[in-house]
């Protein structure tokens, strides 16, 4: 192959990539739009997500769950034997559901997020404490256990119970 033939083929390939870039970009990256996301599934007005943690570590009991407004649900089990993650979804009872609607107001919400200066775990340091997050109206709130002043005694802790109950006495 002689020189002329070696500038030749150098010459046509950068002419067919300067060709293939104009292509690309004049005419398929203009037209090219990612996916619009949908918000059909994000879940503002109402939602409570609650796990406990502490001694059920240990004893691998621990249950974490999300209710979403509309009363769905998916609940995580802690396999004592060492297995799977047990999975649980369905609907929580409508009862319970508009229980904690009304109960779990914006005033109620504000008392319970309240915290100590030093941790006063209801169930001590070492038992087994719960974590709620609750989002009502675009707003989170958090309730702690050892963190948050309850009142243990308050329509809004005692919905939370029993939902917490309901999630408790599942079949796993």
């Amino acid at each position: 192959m002689v020189h002329q033939d070696k500038i030749s083929i150098l010459i046509t390939f950068a002419v067919g990539l300067a060709a293939g870039m104009y292509l690309y970009l004049t005419g398929f990256a203009t037209t090219f739009k990612l996916p619009e996301v949908t918000t059909e599934n994000v879940y503002t007005e109402f939602v409570v997500t609650a796990e406990n943690y502490g001694a059920c570590r240990e004893e691998r009991t621990c249950l974490t769950f999300q209710v979403l407004e509309n009363g769905t649900y998916r609940a995580l089990y802690d396999d004592p034997l060492g297995g799977e993650t047990v999975v649980k979804e369905g609907r929580i009872p409508r009862s319970i559901r508009n229980e904690l609607l009304k109960s779990l107001t914006t005033e109620q919400l504000l008392s319970d997020t309240r915290t100590w200066s030093v941790p006063n775990c209801r169930d001590g340091a070492l038992g087994t404490n719960h974590k709620f997050r609750i989002t009502r109206d675009e707003v989170n709130y958090e309730i702690d256990t050892c963190q948050s002043v309850i009142d243990y005694e308050g329509p809004g802790w005692k919905s939370l119970a029993k939902l917490w109950n309901y999630f408790a006495a599942l079949e796993r």
